[in-house]
């Protein structure tokens, strides 16, 4: 064997080595979970904050609900902001996971200004080769707070958006 071929199996395998997995659930708890199975984080976001490229989110079986704003631009609001590459957020072990975006005032801005769209999962520009893998995504309201809010129901939504990328990902349809 050459010593190129040598260090390129040393390095592969280092990485294999230093990747971790993370582990949410519905009951996780950011505060006092440390990402184990046994004390798993509750959001994506705390999920991301801890991993680092190579890293695995293994997201539990359940329905998980009731999300707020991560960030906003003139025309949307996203609930998640993925800005770390080389993460896979996966279901874990072929489990059922499906992120409800029901419409709630919670995807209002604290500033009061929320007359725009939603999108579910927004990667980041520089964003690379992230992964989503085995999970549903339902319910991301496509018109705007103001509008939601006067038909009071989310239900006459024409389309959602579930991702935006200004990055490059990886969508695992099965």
């Amino acid at each position: 064997m050459n010593s190129s071929f040598k260090l390129v199996c040393l390095i592969a395998f280092i990485a294999c080595i230093q990747s971790a997995q993370i582990f949410m659930a519905t009951n996780g708890n950011d505060s006092t979970g440390n990402g184990s199975i046994d004390k798993p984080y509750k959001t994506l976001m705390k999920c991301q904050e801890k991993a680092n490229s190579g890293d695995v989110v293994n997201i539990r079986g359940g329905t998980y609900k009731g999300f707020s704003i991560a960030d906003s631009d003139t025309t949307y609001n996203y609930i998640h902001k993925f800005t770390k590459s080389g993460i896979t957020y996966q279901a874990y072990n072929q489990e059922k996971v499906v992120f409800d975006f029901e419409f709630k005032n919670t995807y209002k801005k604290s500033n009061g200004k929320a007359t725009k769209r939603v999108t579910a999962f927004l990667v980041w520009k520089n964003t690379q080769d992230i992964t989503f893998k085995d999970f549903d995504c339902t319910r991301v309201p496509a018109l705007t707070y103001d509008e939601l809010v006067a038909m009071k129901s989310s239900k006459l939504t024409t389309q959602s958006e579930c991702f935006t990328s200004y990055g490059k990902i990886f969508i695992l349809i099965e």
